[in-house]
């Protein structure tokens, strides 16, 4: 989805859960924990969230539900805030919904 500035962008987590590590399941929130762990894209944010960006812009935390109109356009990225995603598994499935 590619977003001018000024629209206006609504992510609703819908279901499903996904996992930053082996036998975990978290939805949108993320787990809770370590919020300053260096594995984390985004720190300061729950592990495992739903987290966003726009183009090549800084990441922020989208969690569930989040509407806003956006300050800058670009191409949006949606996943998990974890930067170590060679044990990751699972899958969120979100409604994306944007207005000029």
């Amino acid at each position: 989805v590619d977003l001018a500035a000024g629209d206006r962008l609504q992510i609703d987590a819908l279901g499903g859960t996904w996992s930053p590590w082996p036998g975990g399941r978290y939805g949108a929130i993320g787990s809770g924990g370590d919020p300053l762990c260096d594995c984390n894209q985004l720190m300061g944010v729950s592990h495992a969230a739903l987290i966003a960006r726009l183009g090549d812009g800084h990441p922020f935390l989208v969690g569930d539900p989040w509407d806003q109109v956006v300050g800058d356009g670009g191409r949006l990225y949606l996943g998990i805030n974890d930067t170590r995603l060679g044990d990751n598994s699972g899958s969120l499935e979100v409604r994306i919904e944007t207005q000029s």
